[in-house]
């Protein structure tokens, strides 16, 4: 299928060009065109040769067929040996009459599950004197799909969920951008009303987590989302251009409506393959809802849905999303523009995603412009396409820092690895520590963007491009 074309392979690399993942996409369309045919063909080779006793055309058919095509026995190789997963097993789920109803009852796909499908059905009974084997209920979350069948008949379905060991606790901090003291002429700022969708939102968001010294996230703004069926978690950022205000645009309207899209999208998709349960029949599995959605595939959606928001006549921003799969532990990341993230491990910063920028203090941004007026020098139209992306797979312990330029302009990467710390020594309950992270961190920036004579990230890259600017950069 992949010397026909049917088939190709995707290639996820790192930072250090190392492959980190493969994804095997099938296109459908060729599949449904030419399909049958290479199929067909691969039957017929085999019936001739199986059916003229050709022995050595035999061995070299089959040679050719499972030789592995050049560079599989290297990186390819690995990644798959790497990310192999147990072998599926497959259980018979169990009925039983309960107040005149037959439910039916599934098991977890594990040794235990097998072991209690087994007992439960009377083909493996426990003996009390025997130490040798101790059976424990395994606890978990359940899903229920209720159907009625012919009457006087009724059948409860219950499904297991798939294991998810890896749990994240959430935090969120903002600060805004302190008012000019001299105004700016022109500069607008009219926010989304509270009656409509983005608007509502927009504070339902904001609600949901402790405010430091403002009650807006200013230019900026972010979002936070439960994947479907608690597979995962989706989060990310975005920073408003601040220049739009000069030109008669709110910045903040358009990484809000970017934000909004990326949660819409997210809490319907699944953070990985969408969970089919194998002991199902055909027609149960294909009902199965959602699909995959990745970061870079969210971006790309959430794009086109502001540019379909008819709220926002134009603007632009930066964006960083980012997804955690409950399942496996991999986080995925798309990034365009200085936003970005950092991932702590045991106290030690262990990736920064670089940022992506035209020249000093221009970074790559996603923009709408204005009805009828077309392209020109003045204006930066980037693509979702030319945004980064980054898989990894995480461990207990790790601290992911999702952040916009208002922080890495002003605080180092071992600073905030250094504050993480310091709170996660004080101890308490996981989500608590985490909110208390945010917050040190925003207030710890605050602190140096008004300083004159510290230095700082944005003062070092300033040097960098010829220009003086000793201290911090006063922003989000």
């Amino acid at each position: 299928m992949i010397k026909e074309g049917l088939v190709t392979f995707e290639e996820v690399r790192g930072i250090d060009n190392s492959l980190e993942n493969l994804y095997i996409r099938l296109d459908r369309q060729k599949c449904l065109a030419h399909g049958q045919d290479v199929a067909g063909k691969l039957l017929i080779d085999l019936q001739v040769r199986r059916s003229t006793a050709d022995g050595a055309g035999t061995r070299d058919f089959y040679t050719k067929l499972t030789t592995p095509l050049p560079g599989w026995d290297g990186e390819i190789r690995d990644v798959v040996l790497k990310k192999k997963l147990p072998r599926k097993m497959m259980l018979q789920p169990n009925t039983f009459v309960v107040n005149g109803q037959v439910e039916l009852k599934e098991y977890p796909l594990t040794p235990a599950g097998m072991i209690e499908s087994y007992i439960e059905r009377g083909l493996m009974t426990l003996r009390r004197s025997s130490p040798a084997l101790h059976l424990k209920r395994k606890c978990g979350l359940l899903m229920s799909v209720s159907y009625r069948a012919s009457p006087p008949i009724a059948i409860k379905r219950s499904v297991s969920s798939l294991p998810r060991p890896y749990q994240f606790h959430m935090g969120a901090s903002w600060a805004a951008k302190p008012p000019d003291p001299v105004p700016v002429p022109l500069r607008v700022n009219v926010p989304f009303s509270s009656d409509t969708t983005v608007g509502r939102w927009r504070d339902e968001t904001l609600a949901r987590w402790k405010n430091l010294k403002t009650g807006n996230a200013g230019e900026d703004f972010f979002f936070v989302s439960r994947m479907r069926n608690n597979s995962g978690v989706s989060f990310g950022v975005a920073d408003g251009v601040g220049g739009w205000a000069e030109s008669g645009v709110d910045p903040s309207l358009y990484a809000q409506t970017l934000m909004y899209h990326a949660h819409r999208y997210s809490r319907t998709a699944w953070a990985g393959e969408p969970e089919i349960d194998p002991t199902q029949e055909y027609k149960e599995r294909e009902s199965v809802e959602g699909w995959e959605l990745s970061p870079y595939d969210c971006l790309e959606l959430a794009y086109h849905g502001v540019l379909r928001e008819r709220l926002v006549e134009a603007g632009s921003s930066t964006a960083c999303l980012i997804s955690l799969n409950s399942s496996t532990g991999i986080l995925r990341a798309a990034n365009l523009g200085d936003s970005g993230f950092l991932i702590i491990r045991s106290s030690s910063v262990i990736y920064v995603q670089p940022p992506q920028i035209h020249f000093f203090n221009c970074p790559y941004q996603l923009a709408k412009l204005p009805p009828n007026e077309p392209k020109s020098n003045r204006h930066f139209v980037d693509r979702p396409s030319q945004a980064t992306r980054y898989e990894t797979k995480l461990r207990d312990g790790d601290i992911i820092v999702a952040f916009t330029d208002g922080l890495s302009d002003n605080v180092f990467p071992a600073d905030i690895a250094a504050i993480c710390s310091l709170v996660a020594r004080s101890g308490g309950p996981e989500d608590r520590q985490v909110q208390k992270m945010a917050d040190r961190i925003v207030e710890y920036a605050q602190v140096c963007m008004r300083g004159r004579k510290t230095s700082t990230p944005f003062s070092r890259d300033a040097l960098r491009a010829g220009l003086y600017y000793p201290g911090g950069k006063i922003d989000e």
